[in-house]
């Protein structure tokens, strides 16, 4: 066979393939107008998007077309199989990093840190928080930022790979946000006691974001020893609750595992009475714990059942104090060792909640204020300087 012969056979078999390509890609699509809508993806962990409502303003300002898109990619036939198949391509190509996450040695999924430096961003929040925390000096205030497992478990990356330097970004926020100078607001730094609980034990889920209830507990130390709690560890006792937890990087990154962890509870040997109240939805309950999160699709919603505005807890300890918490999910892991030293604890997520946050500080008269976030969410969220900034209270 000569050379024009094999140029003129590849020719033939790339055009079939890129025919073929298409053909499937157009097949799907047609199908996919009449499968059967999912509104929620168990393996995904999300809702997804459902069939959008055609309208002159939708097409007009492009919300139809991108709604359009969205709808076509949530609900493509067979989507999980799909998303299967393309981690195991790139399981056979040796690719380690797939939207936002690595897969790192023994077992781990691993969110990289995106940013290298301070930006305006930065700075703009920097502001508006030195800000908060300068009208509100009648409050014994701290900052916790929890390291990520991209930091205190850098060395399980693969290597050579890219990545911003979590533990660099934070001291340089830290430094530049002057907020460790003012009066009334302690900077909590974990890391260390993250890094040295890390060499005995989990601290963060192998297929999850979050931290271990472990983890929680390590950090907790040195929170409780800057917050001037009494704390022991002897005063706690773990129960497991979950021995197959496989969480939502797993899902996202679409890098399949059969690492399951467990996800404990640490519950406080002296008895203690609770009551919870949801404020948006006017529900109470007499415990921190949902039995209903645990066994839903994300067994991490055993703590709190979620993330809600605003709860209010209150507690049988007779402290006397009034502790105000914002915070993301992280946080949700460290309420069950802070209700026996508060008597009373407000949790507001930034992401959910939309009053008037001075208002409820003048109304409330808290005696503490925690700004509990781990790294990642608090470098990437815009929601909490939302809620802080001044223009939020006007």
């Amino acid at each position: 066979m000569n050379t024009k012969e094999i140029r003129k056979r590849k020719g033939f078999y790339f055009c079939l393939l890129a025919f073929t390509s298409v053909l499937l890609l157009l097949l799907l699509s047609v199908v996919s107008l009449f499968w059967p809508t999912r509104r929620f993806s168990a393996s995904e962990r999300r809702n997804l998007a459902q069939r959008p409502k055609l309208s002159y303003e939708g097409i007009v300002d492009g919300t139809f077309s991108n709604e359009v898109e969205s709808y076509l990619a949530d609900q493509y036939p067979a989507r999980d199989i799909w998303v299967y198949l393309n981690s195991l391509q790139n399981r056979i190509l040796g690719i380690d990093y797939q939207n936002g996450i690595y897969r790192g040695k023994d077992g781990y999924l691993i969110q990289g840190f995106e940013k290298s430096e301070i930006d305006k961003e930065d700075q703009e929040k920097q502001k508006i928080l030195n800000s908060f925390l300068e009208r509100n000096s009648q409050l014994q205030s701290y900052v916790m930022l929890v390291p990520t497992a991209s930091w205190i478990l850098k060395d399980l990356l693969p290597s050579g790979a890219p990545q911003g330097d979590e533990k660099s970004w934070y001291e340089s926020w830290i430094s530049t946000s002057k907020i460790s100078e003012l009066s009334n607001v302690t900077v909590v730094d974990c890391a260390d006691e993250l890094a040295e609980a890390a060499k005995t034990n989990q601290i963060y889920y192998r297929t999850d974001h979050h931290w271990t209830t472990y983890g929680a507990s390590a950090a907790f130390k040195e929170l409780a020893k800057q917050m001037d709690l009494t704390y022991e560890e002897g005063d706690f006792e773990a129960y497991t609750v979950h021995a197959k937890f496989q969480g939502t990087m797993m899902s996202s990154s679409g890098f399949y595992s059969g690492t399951k962890d467990t996800i404990d509870l640490y519950l406080p040997k002296e008895p203690e009475t609770i009551l919870v109240t949801n404020k948006e939805a006017q529900t109470t309950t007499t415990t921190i714990y949902s039995e209903e999160g645990l066994l839903g699709n994300d067994p991490y919603e055993v703590f709190l059942g979620g993330n809600y505005g605003l709860l209010n807890i209150q507690t049988s300890s007779q402290s006397g104090r009034k502790l105000l918490l914002l915070k993301d999910s992280y946080a949700n892991a460290m309420i069950g060792f802070l209700t026996p030293y508060f008597s009373e604890i407000d949790i507001v997520d930034p992401r959910y909640y939309s009053s008037d946050l001075d208002m409820q500080i003048a109304v409330n008269k808290y005696t503490d204020l925690l700004i509990l976030y781990n790294l990642q969410s608090f470098a990437k969220d815009s929601s909490l300087a939302l809620v802080l900034g001044e223009e939020a209270a006007e």
